[in-house]
C-alpha cells in the first residue's frame, strides 16, 4: 500500500465561464486580495476499521489504509495581494457540501487580519451533484456539469477517499507559503478548519488522516460544542 502523498498542484486555472464556483461575488481585488483556482491530483488512500474494531457513531474509529484511486480537485485561495500584509497563517477549510453543492468562502474578518484562505473541494457531490432528496429540495448539478470546460477533467473515487484527499491537499498549503515578515526564521502555519462539515465526519479526521504527521508536524482538536474542527500544520526550516 502506497502511503498518503501530496497532491500535484496545476494552475492557476482559468477559462470556461471564468468564474471560480461558489467564490465570493464581491471583487475582492478591490480590498487588497487575491484569488486564484488551482487543480489538485493524486493517487488517494480509503480507510478501513481495524480488525475487531467498528466505525461508531461517535466518529472515534480505529483504522487502517484500504484501496486506492486516482483523483483528481479544485482548490481556491484567497490571499493578501500584497506579500507584508500575509500573516504566516493559512486556513484549510473543508468545503461543505450541505446543500448538494460546493460551499466555502473567507469571512471579511480572516480577509482583514491578513490570513490566507484556502478551500479544498473534498466530497464527491461537489463534483457530480445529487438528485432531489425531499420534495422540497431539488437535484443539484456539480463542477462538471455546471462548467464542464473548466471543471470537466475533474473526478472522485467517492467520499471514503475525501479524508486523504483533503489531507494531500492541506500538505502543499504548509509547503508554499512565503515567510511572514514577522516570524523569526522560515516558519509557516496552516491550520484546517471545516466547521460545518457533519460531526461524525469531522471528528473522524484525525484518526483517519493520522498520515499527515508523517509530513508535517501538526495536532487535531474537535470541540463538541461548536462542531469546529481544527488541524494545524506547521513547517519550520532554519
Amino acid at each position: 500500500m502506497t502511503p498518503s502523498g501530496v497532491a500535484v498542484v496545476s494552475g492557476p486555472v482559468n477559462g470556461g465561464k471564468g468564474q471560480i464556483f461558489g467564490s465570493p461575488i464581491e471583487d475582492l481585488s478591490k480590498r487588497g486580495f487575491t484569488m486564484e483556482e488551482f487543480f489538485l491530483e493524486g493517487t488517494a488512500v480509503s480507510y478501513a476499521a481495524t480488525k475487531g474494531s467498528d466505525l461508531g457513531l461517535d466518529g472515534l474509529w480505529d483504522v487502517e489504509p484500504a484501496d486506492e484511486a486516482a483523483y483528481k480537485t479544485r482548490a481556491y485561495v484567497v490571499r493578501p495581494a500584497d506579500s507584508a500584509k500575509f500573516n504566516g497563517i493559512v486556513l484549510v477549510n473543508w468545503q461543505n457540501v450541505t446543500i448538494g453543492a460546493d460551499f466555502g468562502m473567507p469571512d471579511v474578518e480572516q480577509l482583514e487580519r491578513g490570513y490566507t484562505w484556502v478551500g479544498i473541494t473534498t466530497q464527491r457531490v461537489a463534483h457530480e451533484g445529487q438528485p432531489s432528496l425531499a420534495e422540497d429540495m431539488p437535484a443539484t448539478i456539480g463542477l462538471c456539469e455546471w462548467d464542464p470546460e473548466r471543471y470537466g477533467s475533474l473526478h472522485h473515487p467517492g467520499d471514503a477517499f475525501s479524508y486523504d484527499i483533503f489531507s494531500q491537499g492541506a500538505r502543499p498549503c504548509a509547503k508554499a507559503l512565503p515567510p511572514a515578515p514577522t516570524c523569526s526564521g522560515d516558519s509557516r502555519h496552516a491550520y484546517s478548519s471545516p466547521p460545518v462539515v457533519p460531526s461524525r465526519r469531522c471528528v473522524s479526521v484525525p484518526t483517519s488522516t493520522s498520515a499527515i504527521r508523517r509530513t508535517v508536524s501538526s495536532t487535531v482538536s474537535f470541540s463538541r460544542s461548536t462542531g469546529a474542527c481544527v488541524l494545524r500544520l506547521q513547517t519550520c526550516r532554519s
